[in-house]
């Protein structure tokens, strides 16, 4: 079977080469503009070919403005799309590409485009651990318990082990949409970059991931080298915070030039390595 993805945008790697600008149709930065309509695809790679080690991913804003230089994380899971049974769609042959679930909390149409459809348990055994990429999905139907929800796979030959009405399933939104700003001291889901744009409500934007940046820098005093990340002790949501253990506490990156210590305005240069 093939697994090509079949995407409405693009999701292939852009590699911008010394010197060029990403823009758009019109000529415009694209870059640094927040737009209110999509032109890529979520998670999109961005490259600088210049040495700089640069790189962003695309993603769309949650329902709160974000401000630049704070760490953007991907929404909070919902606890009701967890280990989600199959109950009322039928039993799924290997090469189909729609699977029905039914989810305690329900999903509006296309809200999983772009996100994962995960089979969480061994009913049947081989398909234990299977993943696979959303199209989209239907909105979600009133059932007897629950909603039941259409997704649409975006795998070329589907699925690739059977699975019964007794599958439970697992079911996520693409981790580059509807983003929020880091919480202080306790992420609720993956870091995925840091804007250096101010980004209004529901806009999409590129968020810087790897390479110098600037990040607002925590409470904590902070020196040239340091290792800062999602403190403990943070008190500012987004802000970087100096990192006691890096096998305890998320790191974003470490510390090239340092502006001020003990103040909550000013960024650090980072050498951000989320990835």
């Amino acid at each position: 079977m093939s697994y090509k993805y079949d995407n409405e945008f693009r999701l292939n790697k852009i590699t911008l080469a010394p010197g060029a600008r990403l823009v758009d149709g019109d000529g415009n930065d694209s870059l640094w503009t927040p737009t209110s309509t999509q032109r890529h695809g979520l998670g999109r790679e961005l490259e600088f070919n210049d040495g700089t080690g640069r790189k962003f991913r695309y993603c769309k804003n949650g329902a709160a403005a974000l401000a630049k230089c704070l760490m953007g994380q991907s929404s909070v899971p919902v606890a009701n799309w967890t280990e989600q049974a199959n109950t009322y769609g039928s039993a799924g042959a290997a090469g189909d590409t729609t699977v029905t679930i039914n989810l305690a909390t329900t999903a509006t149409k296309d809200q999983f485009a772009g996100g994962w459809l995960q089979m969480a348990d061994a009913t049947p055994a081989e398909c234990l651990g299977d993943m696979y990429y959303i199209k989209g999905n239907d909105a979600g139907v009133a059932a007897t318990a629950g909603y039941a929800v259409k997704l649409y796979l975006g795998d070329y030959g589907g699925l690739r082990n059977a699975i019964t009405t007794a599958t439970q399933m697992t079911v996520i939104l693409n981790p580059y949409k509807d983003t929020v700003v880091v919480p202080a001291g306790a992420p609720t889901s993956i870091p995925i970059g840091v804007p250096m744009v101010i980004v209004p409500i529901g806009y999409y934007y590129w968020s810087q991931t790897r390479g110098p940046a600037s990040i607002l820098i925590d409470t904590d005093t902070i020196v040239v080298g340091d290792i800062v990340g999602e403190s403990s002790t943070g008190g500012v949501d987004g802000a970087a915070g100096l990192i006691g253990d890096a096998t305890d506490e998320p790191t974003w990156g470490w510390v090239m030039v340092v502006n001020t210590n003990g103040q909550t305005d000013q960024p650090a240069i980072v050498n951000l390595t989320l990835e």
